[in-house]
């Protein structure tokens, strides 16, 4: 899975999506926000982010003074300061320097399939190249599918060292690379750095919890297969019944709890699903308890996202009405027709007002994938252009869910006719699964 395609998810305002829709190339970032990009079936962005997390423990008698100010651009994710109390960061202390700026690799937190690289880049007049700052790459040789999230903070005026994080993500069962690389462009000038990852430091930290269980929520069914264990991560392996009848598309607060009141949710910083649930196998990306140890273990499930299947939107792109939708919930906020670029962008948005509280979303649904076609009066069958780009605004007491959807700029015979893949209502029943 290469870095440089596939879906995008950004959480932003209307401006930053509509930015990013109309530059592709163009990756919108705010302070301590993780973009994913990748080609799986699914790459689910966490609407939000675990916040002034700091383990206790002797941090600095683990590690250099050098490396401490890297670990603070991690210090609100439990599951990497875990690890990194564990012995698991490894120090590397390379870079590269190019004229006044220098590019350094810190260290890395890593396990078999996960890593986040921390990093530092100095320089004069950080502020005014943020957007270059921001470009950084990283670059993996070897052909392995995977995700990169992103993670930034902007640096303050007359700020001559930021110190970033970048996430690494292999899909499940795909061990990291043995070798990564940092590149960017600042002012003028190209820095590159190359790093080991140690294997040896985390080899045999991987546990193997078998399941084979089934739930039902909706009259739809779920089956577990197994749980794997990681230092920085523990995964689900679950698929839906070939014979439902509906859509299953998530899970309303998914969480793995013992006995004394401990829960382990799903990951908020970064890459909480792969697959598609509704359609095969999905992995739920959850809180690691490997380091934890409890002596009872149960997957709890609130309640379940479940939507009808062979649904669809009517769209007359030439007047911008809405001519069928499910309901209430879906309406466009502006079709905007670039004449000299060929293509129409259609800017949608969801508001359930049962479900918006002001705040991010646990979870942003794909109401429209890259494979989906659609269709004119005629019934001519046409292609989206690119990924749907999919985001979130905050405002006004509620949380509305934005889609901006790409399509060639044709002399179509109206209305337009979508295929929805999810659309889902909240279904609430309580599920209690023992593990041991």
């Amino acid at each position: 899975m290469n870095s440089d395609h596939g879906n995008e998810e950004i959480s932003g305002h209307d401006k930053q999506l509509n930015e990013v829709v109309k530059q592709k190339r163009h990756r919108n970032r705010r302070k301590r926000t993780y973009i994913f990009l990748g080609s799986a079936a699914a790459v689910l962005l966490a609407g939000y982010l675990i916040m002034g997390y700091i383990l206790p423990g002797p941090m600095e008698k683990l590690y250099s003074p050098k490396i401490q100010k890297y670990i603070k651009a991690v210090d609100y994710d439990r599951n990497f300061m875990l690890a990194a109390q564990n012995n698991l960061l490894q120090e590397l202390h390379v870079s590269d320097t190019s004229g006044a700026y220098e590019l350094a690799v810190g260290g890395v937190i890593a396990d078999e399939e996960k890593a986040v690289i921390l990093y530092s880049v100095s320089g004069p007049d950080l502020k005014e190249h943020q957007d270059s700052t921001d470009a950084i790459e990283l670059i993996i040789e070897e052909d392995k599918p995977h995700s990169i999230g992103y993670g930034h903070n902007s640096p303050n005026k007359n700020e001559t060292i930021t110190y970033q994080s970048i996430q690494l993500n292999m899909e499940y069962g795909e061990e990291l690379p043995k070798e990564l690389k940092l590149a960017m462009n600042i002012n003028e000038e190209s820095l590159e750095v190359t790093f080991p990852i140690d294997h040896s430091r985390f080899a045999g930290m991987r546990e193997y919890i078998d399941m084979n269980k089934s739930f039902v929520v909706d009259n739809q069914t779920v089956r577990i297969h197994d749980i794997t264990l990681t230092p920085l991560q523990t995964m689900i392996r679950m698929e839906t019944n070939t014979e439902n009848t509906k859509n299953m598309n998530g899970f309303s607060g998914l969480r793995l709890a013992d006995d004394q009141g401990n829960s382990w949710g799903e990951i908020s910083n970064g890459t909480n699903g792969s697959g598609e649930i509704s359609s095969g196998t999905y992995i739920a990306y959850m809180d690691s308890i490997y380091f934890n140890k409890p002596d009872s273990l149960s997957i709890i499930v609130d309640g379940a996202f479940i939507s009808d299947k062979d649904q669809e939107f009517v769209i007359n792109t030439a007047t911008s009405e809405m001519v069928k939708a499910p309901d209430q919930r879906l309406d466009i906020v502006e079709i905007d027709q670039d004449q000299d670029q060929g293509y129409v962008y259609l800017q949608l948005e969801f508001t359930d007002s049962a479900e918006s509280h002001n705040k991010p979303p646990s979870r942003v649904y794909r109401l429209i994938n890259d494979h989906n076609q659609f269709a004119d009066a005629s019934g001519k069958k046409y292609k989206i252009t690119g990924s749907p780009q999919s985001g979130f605004r905050i405002g006004d007491e509620r949380t509305t869910l934005l889609y901006t959807v790409t399509i060639p700029n044709e002399d179509y015979k109206q209305p337009l006719t979508f295929e929805i893949n999810e659309y889902p209502k909240k279904i609430n029943q309580k599920i209690d699964i023992p593990v041991f």
